[in-house]
């Protein structure tokens, strides 16, 4: 490995602190090189006015100032191009120096104006005419100097040896030079890091998402403006710059005053500096800013430039506005939900007492049936509550979404009217995981209000496609995570929807149609269905341009499940001990009638603390345990367990009219024999038997 010399690493340091003589922008060296014409013609015509003065001799004027005329006729030729343009006017200079010392005697003090023209040379940074003038120097005072000593000096020592003085002008020039030389790289350092300091900040400016601009304190016109600009509001940055009053010209008429108040009280000196407003884009679309305004101010506290940022907050606000909407069906879900939840108890009731009654008074048969029909109505009602709240209980399992609609398609079609085409497009595997049953109900739902929505007769579209979701929502209203989906797309040609009715559309009980014709709860079903489902859902309208649902079930690759047939129920043979559980007092008074009338010997708790101590006091094993799932305290799954690590040989039916998810230890219902409420008897019934039998 070799080692550098001491000389050699000095050497390097030396290069490496010499200027690199790269050449200058266009516009920078031309405004330098006017600047050495001026001080060139500025020595011819000085020197041709003093030799006039002074000898008054015409030629002899014209003769020294002509000479540096000369070298400026010449600099001043563009087509020579920049280094001879140089080299001409940096001889020019020096020689106009030379003529000085000449017509002065050879007074030893103009000899620094030598001195003070070498460094000029270096505005050019270009090394030839730097040391073409440096040797310009040497060679006049080592050669006139000992041809004609009396045309440079004036000083008894330097006539005497003119060599040495000459060497010891060629060290004041090389001193100089040094000094130019530090200060030219000291220059190209300035410039470079000034460059890569503009580069870094224009990349930055460019690269954000923001607008960065600089105006004049009324905002009329603006000194900068990033090119983000244009993608925003459609108008380029330059006419930004170049037009007065653009930007409040742009601001949303009824937002103009209050963005212009806003800034005039940054200006004078307010606790704020963020205004938001919307702009009117050029293709007439309403954009949301947000401004972050910096006020720079002078040593008098007036101000004198405003700096900011301009953020486009037109999808934030729009994210925004899903989220306090999903929020706000969030909670009408959980409203409506608990309310369906108490009602099912007493719809339970009312069902179960209805048709004891029927059996008891054959005479009144026709009013109970009524009774029973329109309690029937308001479970449906209910239903579709807690289905929008996500509180209905679910029995998914995998279907294939292309065959479910073809399936429904014959009934579909009846559900329109004749002047409706309905179109069926399926593509792909369509395997998702849902409930069969709410899956109809949401098609059903959908196919309903599209008919409901073409008085005048159209087309209706039902599309079944594979997608992949990515995370942009994209107008979907739910928001699922990404992945793979199967889209089940309902669309029509009929009246569209404007933004203030698509905004309501999925609350309960809003509804366009007459008074009459609809409870409001069609949509609100298919969303707390969707959302259950944990798919989501796309609404595309416009008025006059029809209506595009979208729903979105998550697929799987899970081949689909294959009925089960239902099992055979038979008749009791002996009589079965059952344990009831329910807080409900009615509700539980009708159960445990049910029960008894059926034959099974009942035990009645009304709390779970209750079963486990009838549990304890029993004297044989308990064949069955009825239980509802919610209950104040210990809940039914809770208490299942308890009885099983008491009784193995018992076994459970849950009543609920709560989802699992809604259940603290839900998932554990799956599979599990369940009773919906509300309930008929024979309902109750069937499903007993069906769980001691099974």
């Amino acid at each position: 490995m070799t080692t550098d010399s001491p000389v050699a690493r000095a050497w390097r340091q030396i290069v490496a602190a010499l200027p690199r003589g790269h050449g200058l922008p266009v516009a920078d060296w031309n405004r330098r090189h006017a600047g050495m014409l001026f001080v060139l013609w500025a020595h011819a015509v000085g020197i041709f006015l003093y030799v006039l003065l002074i000898d008054r001799d015409p030629l002899h004027a014209l003769t020294e100032g002509g000479v540096v005329a000369i070298a400026g006729v010449f600099a001043s030729q563009a087509r020579l191009g920049r280094r001879v343009q140089a080299l001409c006017a940096c001889l020019g200079l020096l020689t106009s120096s030379g003529i000085l010392v000449h017509l002065s005697g050879g007074y030893i003090e103009m000899h620094f104006h030598f001195f003070v023209m070498v460094p000029l040379m270096a505005l050019y940074q270009d090394w030839m005419p730097f040391l073409a003038a440096i040797a310009y120097v040497v060679l006049h005072h080592g050669t006139i100097g000992v041809l004609d000593p009396g045309q440079v000096y004036n000083h008894p020592a330097a006539l005497a040896a003119p060599w040495t003085w000459a060497a010891i002008h060629g060290v004041f020039v090389l001193a100089t030079s040094v000094v130019a030389c530090i200060m030219w790289r000291l220059n190209e350092l300035a410039r470079a890091d000034a460059t890569a300091a503009a580069q870094r900040f224009g990349g930055l400016v460019q690269s954000l998402d923001a607008v960065v601009w600089e105006a004049e304190p009324a905002m009329d016109r603006f000194s900068f403006m990033s090119r983000q600009i244009e993608a925003i509001v459609g108008v380029p940055a330059a006419r930004w710059q170049s037009e007065p009053g653009l930007w409040e010209r742009t601001i949303h008429p009824e937002d103009r005053a209050h963005a212009v108040v806003a800034y005039g009280a940054i200006v004078a000196g307010a606790s704020g500096n963020e205004v938001a407003y919307r702009m009117i884009a050029t293709d007439g679309r309403i954009v949301h800013v947000s401004d972050i305004v910096h006020v720079m101010r002078d040593e008098l506290g007036v101000a004198r430039q405003l700096r900011g940022v301009t953020v486009d907050m037109t999808a934030r606000r729009g994210l925004e506005e899903q989220l306090r909407q999903s929020q706000k069906l969030e909670a009408i879900g959980r409203l409506a939900g608990g309310v369906a939840h108490d009602f099912n108890n007493l719809l339970s009731v009312i069902i179960g007492r209805v048709e004891l009654l029927r059996d008891l008074v054959p005479a009144h048969e026709r009013t109970l049936s009524l009774v029973a029909a329109t309690s029937m109505r308001a479970a449906a009602l209910t239903r579709q509550l807690l289905a929008f709240g996500r509180q209905q209980v679910l029995q998914p399992r995998v279907i294939d979404l292309a065959a479910a609609v073809q399936n429904l398609a014959p009934m579909l079609r009846r559900l329109v009217r004749e002047d409706i085409e309905m179109l069926f497009e399926a593509s792909g595997v369509a395997h998702v995981e849902a409930d069969p049953v709410q899956v109809d109900q949401v098609l059903l739902n959908l196919v309903v209000n599209a008919g409901d929505a073409m008085p005048r007769g159209g087309r209706l579209t039902i599309e079944v496609t594979p997608v992949d979701l990515d995370a942009e929502p994209r107008g979907r209203r739910v928001g699922a995570p990404p992945g793979p989906y199967v889209a089940l797309r309902v669309a029509d040609t009929g009246l569209g929807m404007d933004e203030a009715t698509l905004a309501r559309i999925f609350e309960p009980f809003f509804t366009t149609k007459e008074l009459g014709r609809g409870t409001g709860l069609g949509l609100a079903t298919v969303y707390g269905v969707v959302t259950q489902s944990n798919g989501d859902i796309r609404v595309e309208s416009a008025p006059g341009r029809g209506t595009s649902f979208t729903v979105y079930l998550p697929r799987v690759d899970a081949p689909v499940s294959r009925t089960v047939a239902a099992p055979v129920v038979r008749p009791a043979t002996e009589a079965a001990t059952v344990l009831l559980v329910e807080d409900d007092t009615d509700l539980r008074a009708l159960v445990g009638d049910i029960l008894v009338e059926r034959g099974y010997r009942v035990s009645v708790a009304k709390s779970p603390e209750d079963a486990l101590a009838i549990v304890d006091e029993a004297p044989e094993p308990i064949d069955l345990l009825v239980t509802d799932v919610v209950m104040p305290g210990m809940n039914g799954i809770e208490l299942a367990d308890r009885v099983a690590a008491k009784s193995a040989r018992t076994k459970v039916l849950f009543i609920t009219g709560y989802a699992p998810e809604m259940v603290a230890g839900g998932a554990a219902l799956r599979g599990k024999p369940l009773l919906e409420k509300p309930f008929t008897p024979n309902e109750l019934a069937a499903r007993v038997r069906e769980v001691l039998e099974g």
